[in-house]
C-alpha cells in the first residue's frame, strides 16, 4: 500500500510540474512597460563621474509558465537575463545537470512573476544588477525632479537595495534609477560614486 502511495506521488508530481518556454506570455501594460523595453544583443554602456565605462549585453529575454504542482502554484515568468562585460563577474551562480557541461546562470536584470491560480494577488518583480537586489510587489511612485534632465526625462523609479545596512560596503550598489525610456538608467554606490548610461538605444 505505501508503494502505491509513492508511486501516486510520483506521477502526480509528473504530471502537474511543467516548465516550458512560452512567448506568447502576456502580462499587463503597466508590466510591459518594464518589460518591453530591451531585445537580446542590446550593448548598453555606463559611464561614471570618475570617467569610468560599465558595460552589459542583454543576454536573453525568457517567458516561461510553470504549471506548478504538489508544492508549488502555477505562474508566468518574463526574465531579461544580463551579462557583465568584458567579465561576467556578477551572476547567478552555475548549474549543474547531470551529463552535461556546468552552465554559467546570468543575472536577471528584471523579472516579473504572476500568479496563474489567482490565490496570490501581486506580482513579484525582481531587479539584480552586480550586488542590487529588490523585490517587489508593486512600483513604487515616480520621482520628478531634473536629475535626469540630459536625456530629456522628467520622470524616474528610485529603487533601494534590499541589503540590510550591515552588509552593505562602499562598492554596494544601494540605489538604482528605472526610467520608461531606458530601463536601467543610473545606478549609485555607497560611497557616492554613480554610473549614468552613456549609449541612447
Amino acid at each position: 500500500m505505501l508503494r502505491l502511495l509513492y508511486i501516486f506521488l510520483i506521477i502526480f508530481t509528473l504530471t502537474n510540474c511543467c516548465q516550458y518556454n512560452n512567448d506568447s506570455v502576456l502580462f499587463s501594460d503597466s508590466y510591459n512597460e518594464l518589460l518591453n523595453l530591451y531585445n537580446a544583443g542590446d550593448t548598453i554602456v555606463f559611464i561614471s563621474n570618475n570617467n569610468h565605462i560599465n558595460s552589459i549585453i542583454i543576454s536573453s529575454i525568457d517567458s516561461l509558465k510553470e504549471c506548478g504542482g504538489f508544492l508549488g502554484y502555477p505562474r508566468k515568468n518574463k526574465l531579461v537575463n544580463i551579462k557583465h562585460l568584458p567579465l561576467n563577474l556578477w551572476n547567478d551562480g552555475t548549474e549543474h545537470i547531470q551529463n552535461r557541461p556546468p552552465r554559467l546562470l546570468n543575472q536577471e536584470l528584471i523579472s516579473i512573476e504572476n500568479d496563474l491560480s489567482g490565490k496570490i494577488k501581486e506580482s513579484i518583480i525582481g531587479f539584480e544588477f552586480q550586488d542590487f537586489n529588490a523585490y517587489l510587489k508593486q512600483m513604487p511612485d515616480k520621482t520628478s525632479d531634473t536629475l535626469l534632465t540630459y536625456l530629456k526625462i522628467k520622470e524616474y523609479w528610485r529603487l533601494v537595495t534590499d541589503l540590510p545596512k550591515d552588509n552593505q560596503t562602499d562598492t554596494s550598489i544601494i540605489e538604482i534609477i528605472w526610467t520608461t525610456q531606458f530601463g536601467l538608467t543610473a545606478y549609485y554606490y555607497k560611497n557616492g560614486d554613480y554610473y549614468k548610461i552613456k549609449n541612447v538605444r
